[in-house]
């Protein structure tokens, strides 16, 4: 069994305990060794087990049965027959007992964690928990910042809405509780459940008294331990259930009406911030991209290029935005010693470029080229001399059948004009058949005929060498037979002159032939085939060796099919080759441009070549107005701000909601609990009665928490939406019901082991990590493991904190240190008391004396109460004596033990470093114990503990664990700290001496010496600003109309940077802030309400607040610069004129 005791100070004896067990007290079946002893020797033993601790039915008679009978089941020796306690065996004892088997009179009295009452379930591996998971929110849900929430602060909710699993990190005071309880907040105005978990339970308690400060007083509990709270929780579940009816909230139409006018305005303006805070170009949101617009723009216009360059060809990113970028500035200085994209080199092969150095690359040029151009020329002349004596030959030919066709013809001629002359017309008409001359006697017959005869023997040899070349055309007879011989003569004569022509045409056919000619159209009778087949070889040779010495990028190759036409294509290889060796001059210049140009993208190539074409006059201008125009056009959302009057209307509707917000949350909860206990009564309604009742707690009587939430948890969480408990207590006794609870936060998750977190992580839909990546933690623990694995985080500093009533310009980056040493010397003391430390009893008396006479001088808050306040030290025993001190005091009943209670009610507490992770004081105060151990000043050789990594972490912890004031005791001598400043190595002793020396100057008021000394952890932390590009390029276009004097950058009012300040034409004006697209913020969520505010502010501090709009000014940017600065020298006028209606005072007024 396991029983629940108390141990209590002993009120008249000091230094005395006692262990207390009343009827207050559970006693709780050991469900772990049951659960082993039911596997092991297979018995069923739970029911009796719970049956005699539930009904308090143990006393010593059975318990002694128990054991006898239990001994007897399983098998063990008995030894708690004389049922007295005996001291635990040791490791070595239980080890020879564990051989037989006995049962043993002993116990283990200790700290344990909450005991559950069923079996624990295996918990997720961390690598299934922490993913990076979008999870939408809900539509419908309505997100109000009840509590002052700065960007950064709305940027966590942002993303606590937005994602399954999320980290809030930052330093202490940084406002991670604020952003809790505004989660919290928003969780019950939509109807959802909560559940808080931590191993610090003051950091629990501090985010339940910031929701009361917001007026959520119910609907929470904070569960610290199942025992001692069992009561208080009963009970609070009984009068909440019997209240119930109380709440009433605004009318239904009413809180509907004015919370969807409040969503639109707010879903508006996110919608626009979104829009305009969306990285749009690296870390470049759309503002700025219109700034980087603007700047380029001014110099060269985005149309140059406009017609040159596709933009649906280019990605706009900001990669692909820098390679080109480099592209241009690498290509400007080559390309002016080019000159050209044309240039006769241009086309060389690429791998000269790219894989040869330059003087190989020449050296190969110069030999290739050489060697070439001689084969070429020699095959060229071959080419010349063979085609002039296949000219020749062919000429000579074409005489030669002229000259016989002529012959052959003179002789038909011939024989046609004797035969004429003998015969007369008998012989021209005749045909010289037989008997075409029947009146002719026999012998003239005859030899008419053989003339005849003659005749077109001489033409049948005629036409038989015309016919063998056909070389020009002539109708010939058909059949000459049937021509009579002066129809021959009619004949030759034509045939004489188609020659003659024929013979004319000589020169031009020789031509024609040559133009045709190749190895398969060379005239067959002049033998040229071979010769003409071995030109065309030669330069199909050349053309291939061309080609695999790549001196070009385009290969040679050869189409052409006859040989003058191959000829000009050598001719134009030579060509090519000369103009190349020629330009081999160039060569360096080119080399390197050519070299660079190959290995651009081809995207880079059309914006160089783009540039070249338009010639601006600065090209990286030119580029970038063009580039980040088509970014824009690209990326233009409708969404994009261009009025100022949504912020005034959202701010109206908050301010109209806000009043109806607690009585939704009381009525809206309360609607849904008496449902609740409807159906539990229905349902169960003995859990109803254990819970619920009247009498709940004589129902509930000897039940543990566990088993009395398990039947009624619907119904408790309905009356606690929001619970707060530890991991443990979760773990183990609440109800295991997977993702039950919309929201699962873990505060002070450094201090959590990561295997403890994923052991509750399943009991919630979202989960949320706080804490502090920087305070003490080991390096396993939950928010280390969760920012490794790309959780998305939100890092909050302390920025954009409450303005001071008259806040001061200064430079952004030089925060005003004077206020802010101001501050921290109302809130940081360091006082040297000058004690010993004594080594042996690692105490220092004096610092703990110290200490309780500072406690006198504690006073109430304006609230009538006592502070919270936190006692430090440095070792467990300085604790335990300060804890001694306090204890004597109460005991003795001095004067101050009355306030000393008083103190301990508001959370007093006195502790050892270690312990503090997570708690947090209104007054802190620290004793650093260690100090001289001797009147000449010697250190304790302890003080070197600040030096390991656990006191210099412990060191860190100290300095912000107070939201009021914290004091410093310590007992090191002057000298001692100064050489400590000195060894820097010694990051411990080192970062002591800069704290304490730094403390001592602030309360000087040596604010020169406390510059240098200044902690990094009392420094005010601020996030970096974005660049604010937008304001810096609209102000040069307002260069034209007001001075380039009046323009201030990286200025801040208080801790709000104003990205351009225009100060006033005269000391009496008042300046202009430039609000770009009406937002102050830059993270990824805002606050609409701190907008606002910040506006406010600004009025109150004397400048005008001028939003502008980034959408205009792309579009139009010199209408959008008269316009705004006819605004500036409007208030300027509107100053002057107000000075000049200011009514005169005299030199010397009345008295």
């Amino acid at each position: 069994f396991v029983w629940y005791l108390s141990l209590e100070p002993a009120l008249r004896s000091p230094g005395s305990w006692v262990l207390k067990f009343d009827e207050s007290h559970h006693i709780l079946p050991n469900y772990l060794l049951i659960e082993q002893l039911e596997k092991t020797f297979e018995v069923e033993l739970l029911d009796r087990m719970e049956r005699l601790a539930f009904r308090r039915e143990l006393d010593h008679k059975t318990l002694g049965d128990l054991c006898s009978k239990l001994a007897a089941t399983l098998g063990l020796e008995n030894r708690t027959e004389h049922r007295l306690l005996q001291p635990a065996p040791g490791i070595d004892q239980i080890g020879e007992l564990a051989k037989t088997g006995v049962l043993y009179p002993a116990g283990v009295l200790g700290l344990f964690p909450p005991l559950g009452a069923h079996p624990a379930v295996p918990a997720p591996k961390p690598e299934e928990i922490f993913v990076p998971l979008v999870l939408p929110p809900e539509e419908e849900d309505l997100q109000v910042h009840m509590l002052p929430a700065a960007p950064l602060q709305a940027t966590a909710m942002h993303r606590v809405a937005h994602n399954k699993v999320s980290v809030v990190e930052g330093a202490a005071l940084s406002g991670k509780t604020q952003v809790l309880a505004n989660l919290l907040f928003n969780a019950l105005l939509n109807g959802r459940k909560c559940l808080v978990v931590s191993n610090r339970i003051p950091a629990l308690r501090s985010t339940q008294e910031r929701l009361a400060a917001v007026g959520i007083h119910q609907l929470n509990f904070l569960l610290k331990d199942p025992l001692n709270d069992r009561k208080p929780l009963l009970e609070f579940l009984r009068i909440a259930a019997q209240g119930l009816g109380g709440a009433t909230g605004p009318a239904e139409e009413e809180f509907q009406q004015k919370s969807n006018h409040y969503q639109r305005q707010w879903r508006r303006l996110e919608r626009e911030y979104a829009a305009v805070k969306q990285r749009l170009f690296g870390e470049y949101d759309w503002t700025d991209t219109v700034g980087l617009f603007l700047g380029s723009h001014r110099e060269e216009g985005k149309e140059l290029l406009s017609s040159q360059l596709d933009g649906q060809e280019f990605q706009f990113d900001e990669e692909e935005y820098e390679y080109l970028k480099q592209a241009i500035l690498d290509s400007q200085p080559l390309y002016l010693h080019v000159q050209t994209l044309r240039h006769p080199l241009s086309d060389l092969n690429k791998d000269l470029f790219l894989k040869r150095s330059r003087s190989e690359a020449l050296e190969y040029l110069q030999r290739e080229l050489g060697r070439f151009l001689q084969k070429g020329s020699h095959l060229h002349h071959r080419f010349i001399q063979k085609v002039d004596a296949y000219a020749a030959r062919l000429r000579d030919h074409y005489e030669e059948h002229y000259h016989r066709l002529r012959t052959l013809s003179e002789r038909v001629g011939e024989i046609l004009s004797a035969n004429a002359d003998r015969f007369g017309s008998e012989f021209l008409k005749s045909k010289g058949r037989k008997g075409w001359w029947p009146f002719l006697l026999g012998r003239r017959r005859k030899q008419l005929r053989l003339a005849c005869q003659q005749v077109r023997d001489a033409l049948r040899k005629l036409l038989q060498e015309h016919n063998r070349r056909s070389y020009f055309e002539i109708s010939l007879p058909h059949d000459p037979r049937q021509l009579t011989m002066e129809q021959i003569q009619a004949w030759l004569e034509d045939f004489r002159k188609a020659l003659f022509r024929w013979k004319g045409s000589i020169k031009n056919l020789v031509q024609d032939e040559l133009l045709r000619l190749n190895s398969k159209t060379a005239h067959s009778d002049l033998d040229f085939q071979e010769q003409i087949s071995e030109l065309e070889y030669a330069l199909d040779v050349l053309i291939e060796e061309l080609n695999e010495a790549k001196l070009y990028q385009s290969p040679f190759s050869n189409k052409t099919l006859t040989i003058p036409q191959r000829q000009k294509y050598l001719e134009s290889i030579l060509e090519r080759l000369e103009t190349t060796r020629l330009n081999l001059r160039d060569f360096e210049p080119f080399y390197n441009w050519q070299a660079h140009w190959l290995q651009l993208s081809g995207n880079a190539q059309k914006v160089v070549e783009a540039l070249i074409k338009v010639k601006p006059s600065d090209w990286m201008a030119a580029f970038e107005s063009w580039y980040f125009d088509n970014l824009l056009a690209r990326r233009e959302n409708p969404d994009l701000p261009t009025d100022d009057a949504h912020l005034e209307a959202f701010h109206e509707a908050y301010l109209a909601l806000k009043p109806l917000l607690l009585p939704r949350i009381a009525a809206s909860w309360e609607a849904r609990q008496e449902q609740a206990l409807k159906t539990l009564r229905r349902k169960d309604r003995k859990a109803f009665q254990r819970v619920f009742d009247k009498n709940n707690l004589k129902k509930a009587e000897g039940l543990p928490l566990e088993l009395l939430l398990e039947p009624a948890f619907e119904a408790v969480t309905e009356f606690l939406p929001i619970l707060f408990t530890s991991v443990d207590i979760a773990a183990r006794i609440l109800p295991r019901r997977e993702g039950y609870f919309d929201l699962l936060i873990i505060d002070e998750a450094q201090c959590l082991p990561v295997e403890a977190a994923c052991s509750v992580a399943p009991l919630g839909r979202r989960l949320v990590l706080f804490g502090n990546e920087n305070g003490p933690g080991s390096e396993t623990n939950a928010l280390h493991y969760a920012i490794r694995s790309e959780v998305p985080t939100t890092r909050l500093v302390q920025r954009f904190m409450e303005l001071s009533a008259r806040p001061k310009l200064h430079p952004v980056h030089q925060p005003s240190l004077d206020t802010h040493f101001e501050w921290l010397r109302r809130r940081v003391v360091v006082e040297n008391v000058e004690g010993h430390f004594q080594e042996r009893e690692a105490t220092n008396d004096v610092e703990a004396q110290h200490i309780i006479r500072l406690l006198n001088q504690v006073r109430q808050t304006p609230q009538r109460t006592y502070p919270s306040v936190g006692i430090v030290t440095f070792t467990p025993e300085q604790r335990d004596k300060i804890a001694a001190y306090l204890l004597k005091l109460k005991q003795t009943n001095d004067p101050n033990s009355e306030k000393i209670r008083h103190l301990e009610r508001n959370g007093l507490g006195v502790f050892y470093v270690e312990e503090l992770y997570g708690q947090f004081f209104d007054v802190l105060m620290v004793s650093f114990t260690f100090g001289a151990v001797n009147m000449r000043g010697r250190l304790s050789k302890k003080v070197q503990f600040f030096n390991t990594p656990a006191g210099f972490s412990h060191l860190r912890l100290v300095q912000g664990l107070s939201a009021g004031k914290t004091y410093f005791v310590h007992s090191f001598p002057e000298k001692a700290l100064q050489q400590f400043l000195t060894q820097t190595k010694e990051k411990g002793t080192y970062q002591l001496a800069r704290l304490l020396l730094f403390g001592g100057a602030l309360q000087e008021g040596d604010f020169e010496t406390a510059r240098k000394l200044l902690p990094e952890s009392l420094a005010p932390r601020q996030e970096e600003p974005p660049p604010f590009v937008f304001a810096r390029q609209a102000a040069r276009y307002l260069e034209p109309y007001l001075p380039a004097e009046r323009f201030h950058y990286g200025l801040a009012l208080g801790d709000l940077p104003l990205p351009l300040l225009i100060a006033p034409e005269k000391k009496d004006g008042r300046p202009v802030a430039l609000l770009p697209d009406g937002f102050f913020a830059w993270s990824l969520g805002d606050s609409f309400v701190w907008e606002n505010q910040m506006r406010r502010r600004l009025e109150e501090a004397g400048i005008l607040c001028r939003p502008v709009w980034s959408l205009l000014w792309w579009k139009h940017p010199l209408q959008e610069a008269r316009k705004l600065a006819s605004f500036v020298i409007k208030q300027d006028q509107l100053a002057s004129t107000k000075k000049a209606a200011s009514p005169q005072t005299s030199e010397n007024p009345e008295p």
